[in-house]
């Protein structure tokens, strides 16, 4: 018997796993403590104005900067891109930063890009929501619900584009209401030891081994 033949792929031998096993190698009391900082953020980002203000520029700021320097270095990196598309990839990481450091020279400018960032980023996925509803096999309520949510989003997001202080309401709600639902999350992961009915690992031995 080959060794392909007795090494099992996943989808054969071992269940899917579980969400909470993506995390088992997070100490539970680790996933606990993030759980209530998220929380307390997004309480603090809905209460007080000043904060949010300061958690919105932070945030985009940070994934600019961080968005700038992975173009960069794949650019540099990947030999096997064609030269003009790793130059390319060189400029655009080179734009980034300098955005994100502007950021932090004017907030203003950081708020009112922050902004129609958010808005363009409702349409586009609004978009792709719409498109996703003519995967083969969706039951129609399915298909319906993502039609609704997408144009939703469409909606929603030409609106924060073209009114820019509904906008930045709106993404101030957001990101309060997301770290709020990130830190309930993780605090429901840190609280269970393990999923319930979801078999383990050493259960499910690989056929040809017991």
């Amino acid at each position: 018997m080959s060794v392909s033949s007795m090494t099992p792929t996943r989808s054969a031998a071992m269940p899917p796993i579980h969400p909470l096993e993506a995390l088992a190698h997070v100490p539970r009391g680790l996933r606990v403590a993030l759980g209530v900082l998220a929380v307390i953020l997004g309480a603090l980002v809905l209460a007080v104005d000043r904060f949010a203000v300061a958690a919105i520029l932070i945030l985009f700021a940070t994934a600019i900067i961080f968005l700038g320097l992975s173009a960069i270095a794949q650019g540099v990196a990947s030999s096997k891109l064609p030269g003009w598309l790793r130059g390319l990839q060189v400029v655009f990481g080179v734009v980034s930063l300098g955005i994100g450091a502007l950021y932090f020279i004017d907030p203003v400018f950081g708020l009112v890009f922050s902004t129609f960032l958010f808005g363009f980023g409702l349409v586009f996925t609004g978009f792709a929501l719409l498109s996703s509803t003519a995967t083969p096999g969706l039951p129609g309520w399915a298909q319906g619900l993502k039609s609704v949510i997408g144009v939703l989003e469409i909606v929603f997001g030409f609106i924060v584009v073209l009114a820019p202080g509904f906008g930045l309401v709106f993404l101030w709600i957001f990101v309060g209401v997301s770290l709020l639902m990130v830190g309930m999350e993780l605090l429901v992961l840190g609280s269970a030891t393990a999923p319930a009915g979801a078999p383990t690992r050493a259960a499910t031995p690989p056929p040809g081994i017991a």
